[in-house]
Formats: C-alpha cells, sequence, structure tokens
C-alpha cells in the first residue's frame, strides 16, 4: 500500500479539523509527511541504477 501526501491531508481534515487549531493541523500534516519521506522528489529509475552500480563496484576494490 502506498500513501501520499493528499491521503494524509484528507484523513486530518477530516478526523482533526474540528479538535485542534489551522496550525496545529498543518503542523500534523508537514511532520507526518516528513515522517513517510513525502516531502521528497521522486528519485527516477536512471539515477537509481546509477547509484546501485557505484555501489556494486566499491565491492570489487
Amino acid at each position: 500500500m502506498s500513501i501520499n501526501r493528499k491521503q494524509i491531508e484528507d484523513f486530518y481534515n477530516y478526523e482533526w479539523k474540528d479538535y485542534v487549531s489551522f496550525e496545529t493541523l498543518t503542523s500534523l500534516i508537514e511532520l507526518t509527511c516528513k515522517t513517510y519521506h513525502l516531502n521528497q522528489p521522486a528519485v527516477p529509475d536512471f539515477i537509481k541504477e546509477k547509484e546501485s552500480a557505484k555501489f556494486h563496484d566499491l565491492g570489487q576494490i
């Protein structure tokens, strides 16, 4: 199962909106996204391939 930022925002807006301030709601969303590393841009596959090749080459030294 994959989680995205929109799902987190929807969850907090539905479950917590009536109980916390807007600032707290925003903080909860940001902290959750940071925890799940959703604020980082996706790494393209061709970069992942190059990175794994580097580590493989280091083992041969």
